[in-house]
């Protein structure tokens, strides 16, 4: 039988900046990874169609938002950060009716682009969100790379399979 497994939640995280762990973080959002695509419109077909570049994505970008916790005034320095958001992630296996748990690490290189100080309310913390444009996203599930993007070294990997590397090898 199949070993079935449902994501649950997230049960707790932990944001590190430029190797300074940063407290209270209340979320990361991470990037949109879109490919850009090639728009095919002739005559003799039914449909439009965007064709994607599996080999390239388009600027992306990703923010923290946090109630200004300890070192999180070092989240809006400009320049490049390094952040690693580790998480801990609940999910149900159904094969063995129970709840396990699994690491998911995010780890992500960006360069500052801008702070949202945010709103200042009675009863309320008060919190900021740092915006960073996207050079390197890696994702590691219980150990194991399943994407990789790094822009400057031309790299796309997913589950494995080298989809810039591949085009490239023709180039050769």
């Amino acid at each position: 039988m199949a070993k079935k497994s449902m994501k649950i939640n997230v049960v707790d995280h932990l944001l590190i900046d430029n190797n300074r762990e940063v407290e209270d973080v209340t979320s990361v959002v991470l990037p949109v990874l879109e490919h850009p695509t090639t728009a095919i419109d002739t005559s003799g077909i039914a449909l439009a169609m965007d064709v994607p570049d599996m080999t390239k994505f388009n600027a992306a970008e990703y923010s923290i938002a946090h109630n200004n916790g300890t070192n999180s005034q070092y989240l809006a320095m400009p320049g490049l950060h390094t952040d690693e958001f580790r998480t801990v992630r609940q999910k149900y296996t159904t094969s063995k009716t129970k709840i396990e748990y699994e690491s998911v690490k995010y780890r992500l290189t960006g360069m500052h682009k801008s702070t949202e100080k945010g709103t200042i309310e009675t009863g309320n913390p008060w919190g900021s969100t740092d915006k960073y444009s996207l050079v390197r996203y890696e994702e590691i599930v219980n150990g194991k790379q399943t994407m990789l993007v790094d822009g400057p070294n031309n790299i796309i990997k997913i589950n494995g399979k080298d989809f810039a590397g591949d085009v490239q090898k023709l180039l050769r």
